[in-house]
């Protein structure tokens, strides 16, 4: 985790590495980090879109960021985990999880 100044206000924020591009995302958003669970393909959906999980009942989209920012994708490793984040559904304005995928 890394610590930026954000308009006067100190933040903490998870940071991750696509190609040599870094981002990051608010810590108050994650909800977890998992080791990387079996993920549910499913048909007709975006490559991007790796699949479902079932985290402890609740089922959570699991994205690929590389392939979504039209990078070469992740491939499935030991160490690959996912990060769950909250973040609002743009169309009914509710929170939901998604899973990120981290190779």
């Amino acid at each position: 985790m890394t610590t930026v100044d954000c308009e006067r206000k100190i933040e903490k924020v998870l940071t991750f590495e696509l190609g040599n591009e870094f981002y990051a995302v608010d810590v108050l958003k994650v909800q977890e980090i998992i080791r990387l669970p079996a993920i549910t393909r499913l048909p007709r959906m975006p490559q991007a879109v790796r699949g479902i999980i079932n985290l402890r009942g609740k089922i959570i989209p699991v994205l690929d960021l590389k392939t979504l920012f039209g990078m070469e994708p992740f491939s499935e490793k030991e160490k690959s985990c996912i990060v769950v984040i909250e973040t609002q559904d743009p169309i009914e304005h509710r929170r939901v999880h998604v899973g990120i995928f981290v190779g």
